[in-house]
């Protein structure tokens, strides 16, 4: 996954959105395995054109069924069609809200909240603010990492004395949604965009927390041969 492109394109169209999800919960607090990337994006018709550029940029494709998968169309109105698009692109894996249960109406109001950041390749984005993705938890894969994940927004919350509100995405229908996008998949370009996902995740901790960062040459001197 070419997380960068992804971003860099969206910017490139002048396309409304906020990051949120897991790259958002990656890039702000710790290293999570997530194969895709979430975008809230401006329900309005130039927006929705403009988003629908950049997916065609991305050489995206989506289908109402994993029978009918094609390349995104140069009518935007397919967009209009569902909330949530769990796509394809060639740079990785792309899911589009129209909208976030509990957050309805509320976009300038989580603007307002976000925090314009970059990532660790200086591209730009603006960031679901923590108090904002405490409840925006969409289908994440177990209980146990919801858990883990709740507990360091509330941690990064309390710290920066936050408030709570909001709501998330309904997990049916991301599970839904996402199940549909796995069929329609490649399995080994899916296995090849999972690989390049994990080594991108890594290239943002800093250089002593990598686990595959580069270490000093061992010396050969006083071994014997």
């Amino acid at each position: 996954m070419n997380v960068d492109h992804i971003l860099e394109t969206l910017n490139e169209a002048g396309v409304d959105y906020l990051l949120i999800g897991g790259m958002n919960f990656l890039l702000n607090h710790r290293p999570e395995l997530t194969f895709d990337v979430d975008v809230w994006v401006r329900d309005e018709d130039n927006n929705l054109g403009r988003l629908n550029q950049a997916l065609r940029n991305l050489e995206a494709s989506w289908g109402a069924s994993e029978t009918t998968w094609n390349p995104v169309p140069e009518n935007p109105a397919w967009l209009k069609t569902q909330s949530l698009f769990c796509l394809t692109s060639s740079s990785g894996a792309l899911d589009i809200f129209r909208q976030v249960l509990g957050l309805d109406n509320r976009l300038e109001e989580c603007r307002k909240s976000a925090a314009a950041k970059t990532t660790g390749s200086g591209v730009p984005y603006l960031s679901l603010s923590d108090r904002h993705m405490l409840e925006c938890q969409p289908a994440l894969p177990s209980a146990e990492q919801k858990q883990a994940r709740i507990q360091v927004l509330v941690e990064a919350i309390d710290s920066l004395k936050k408030s709570l509100q909001d709501g998330g995405i309904s997990a049916t229908d991301k599970n839904r949604e996402e199940a549909k996008r796995d069929k329609a998949w490649d399995a080994r370009e899916r296995w090849l965009a999972i690989q390049k996902t994990i080594a991108w995740a890594e290239s943002q901790l800093p250089p002593a927390q990598r686990r595959n960062r580069p270490r000093r040459p061992l010396s050969l001197e006083g071994i014997q041969t």
